[in-house]
């Protein structure tokens, strides 16, 4: 017979197991932001710094799920936002697309840079995870990650330097790679880089140039 004592510790780690489990698919589904896609938390986590500033925000840091990744399978995209202290913006609208050499898309996120509306204030940092489908006849080759931040008409801002577009990475495609991380496999990676930041080959340093208009 199980003691009184032992079996209510039992009850109180069950219920802080499933507790947890609720939160971790309640933040993965948040990470997704609002399209049909999600991301597991911790898939990508933005670890790459950046310093790409804009009327009212910056953008602040960067990172993914994968250097190379297969058709069909879904990348995703992780990015560390900064509302301005003194003249915080509202939430901009920003569009993602993964671009080849012939201009073609073959992946795309339309919609508000954070889901979560309500910290989007002064001096604050958001962290969001974008879920990007990739075609399932795309080519195989090399894509540019190009990200333009959105006025009301659709229409690219550009940053304080005046770049419209900017890219942030280069993604291969490949029919042999392995999916994204998963949940577990992305959190310790990210937490690795965090310490080890550009110590990797396969984690490059981001350009800084221009990227064209799909």
């Amino acid at each position: 017979m199980v003691p009184v004592d032992a079996a209510e510790r039992w009850s109180v780690l069950t219920a802080a197991a499933l507790l947890l489990a609720l939160a971790i698919l309640a933040a993965a589904a948040i990470a997704g932001q609002l399209g049909g896609a999600s991301c597991a938390l911790g898939t990508a986590l933005p670890i790459l710094p950046l310093r790409l500033d804009y009327a009212g925000f910056r953008l602040q840091a960067y990172g993914r799920s994968a250097a190379s990744i297969p058709p069909g399978s879904t990348l995703c995209l992780a990015l560390e936002w900064r509302p301005d202290l003194l003249t915080p913006s509202p939430v901009p609208a920003i569009r993602i697309e993964l671009v080849g050499e012939g201009g073609q898309v073959v992946g795309r996120y339309v919609g508000p840079a954070v889901a979560d509306v309500w910290h989007w204030r002064a001096g604050g940092v958001l962290e969001a995870q974008y879920a990007i489908p990739i075609a399932t006849d795309a080519a195989e080759g090399r894509y540019l990650i190009v990200l333009s931040v959105l006025n009301n008409g659709g229409a690219p801002i550009p940053t304080r330097d005046g770049r419209s577009s900017l890219v942030l990475g280069v993604l291969d495609v490949d029919r042999r790679a392995a999916a994204s991380s998963s949940l577990l496999e992305g959190i310790i990676e990210g937490l690795h880089f965090k310490g080890h930041l550009r110590l990797w080959p396969f984690w490059p340093l981001l350009p800084q140039t221009d990227g064209r208009e799909a």
